[in-house]
């Protein structure tokens, strides 16, 4: 037997043999690499192998904080286990939010990979963590993101937020839609942040702000804010927001220069 022909046998019975394990393997397994790596996932309902798998109700509890993912499914590429970087294509979603994609793990790198990651969700399922009420919904697509030991080294995403409006503690304020645009610097995550223009809509506020977040993961992470934001209508509820968030311009626009 040529040589050729015994290394094409090997890989044969290396996906079989690959494949066959994946089958076999509980769908535990795979929750529980999970659960060592993110410690707040909770499950209820596992059925299915390590290839191919379902959750009837997963949620994350985060700094006291509850944010339900609903159900939640999963299949292994086998041929990405020949590469050592086994990569699963999941969704999970309730009746109002909904996300799908791609995440890998490269062995030798140690790194963490998303590919084609669509989300959809209420931001006030996620407004507890940031001790603000919000409103609306936000619709995110993350085409590239990377990870190596909790920090970023590639990020390619963006974000749109439609129908934002925040509670200021007596009435909540409309801010029409935001959109972001999320890329990495040096291991810092960059966002730069605007308002979207809708022609039958008048746009509340005009937005152009730029955040940089160093250490994301980090509990004492170095944030610095520039640019503005500019009421267009009258509005005491949106100024007496703004005023806590920066100097109010002699244009009425508010400038944002932060850093801690």
């Amino acid at each position: 037997m040529s040589l050729l022909k015994k290394r094409q046998w090997l890989v044969l019975t290396t996906l079989l043999t690959l494949f066959c394990v994946c089958r076999l393997l509980p769908a535990s397994w795979l929750i529980y690499a999970i659960q060592q790596v993110v410690p707040g996932f909770q499950v209820n309902g596992v059925s299915g192998t390590l290839w191919q798998g379902n959750v009837d109700y997963a949620q994350l509890v985060e700094r006291g904080h509850t944010f339900p993912l609903g159900e939640l499914t999963w299949q292994l590429s086998v041929f990405s286990l020949l590469t050592l970087e086994p990569c699963v294509q999941f969704s999970n979603g309730l009746d109002t939010q909904h996300v799908a994609g791609s995440i890998c793990y490269a062995w030798f790198d140690e790194v963490v990979f998303g590919r084609g990651i669509d989300i959809a969700v209420p931001i006030g399922n996620i407004a507890p963590f940031f001790g603000i009420n919000l409103a609306g919904v936000i619709n995110a697509s993350i085409d590239n993101i990377e990870l190596r030991q909790d920090q970023f080294i590639n990020v390619d995403a963006s974000l749109l937020w439609v129908g934002a409006s925040v509670y200021n503690g007596s009435e909540w304020v409309n801010l029409g839609a935001i959109q972001a645009r999320f890329r990495d610097q040096y291991g810092v995550l960059i966002s730069d942040w605007s308002h979207v223009e809708q022609a039958d809509l008048i746009t509340p506020v005009v937005v152009n702000i730029s955040l940089e977040i160093a250490n994301p993961q980090a509990l004492l992470s170095t944030v610095k804010v520039e640019g503005f934001i500019k009421p267009i209508s009258l509005n005491s509820g949106l100024n007496s927001i703004l005023s806590f968030m920066g100097n109010k311009n002699s244009d009425g626009s508010y400038r944002m220069d932060f850093s801690n």
